[in-house]
């Protein structure tokens, strides 16, 4: 194999899983608290969790913002060990941004889900 043909190689594997870019218009609105008080409040897996949670509240059930998330979802979508996640949620939910939308105690047992906080009375959306 010639140089020239293994830097060809390497620059297609290279492109092969290279980011290619965003699509437009798909994105998800972040409430500016997130950036302006949680980046700085919570730990990187801390906000890695809000982040995926908003995500999943503000992107996937926008119309309503009720769009429960678990800890095995979380795990999935950030990679995080079940002790990482467990200890974020925590730390989301003593901030404040996060609730528990069903108790692990309901009958029968269900598994946690987690949601973002809302004023009273505000639903996302609202005109």
């Amino acid at each position: 194999m010639t140089p020239r043909d293994a830097a060809t190689m390497e620059a297609e594997a290279m492109t092969a899983t290279k980011f290619g870019g965003f699509d437009w218009p798909r994105y998800t609105q972040i409430p500016n608290p997130v950036f302006d008080r949680f980046m700085l409040e919570l730990s990187p897996s801390g906000f890695m969790v809000l982040m995926a949670i908003t995500h999943q509240v503000m992107f996937h059930n926008r119309e309503t913002g009720e769009a429960p998330v678990s800890q095995t979802e979380l795990q999935r979508q950030t990679g995080l060990s079940e002790r990482t996640v467990t200890k974020a949620v925590r730390e989301c939910l003593e901030s404040g941004a996060v609730i528990m939308v069903e108790p692990p105690e309901a009958k029968p047992p269900l598994a946690a889900m987690y949601t973002l906080r809302f004023k009273e009375g505000q639903r996302p959306f609202e005109d």
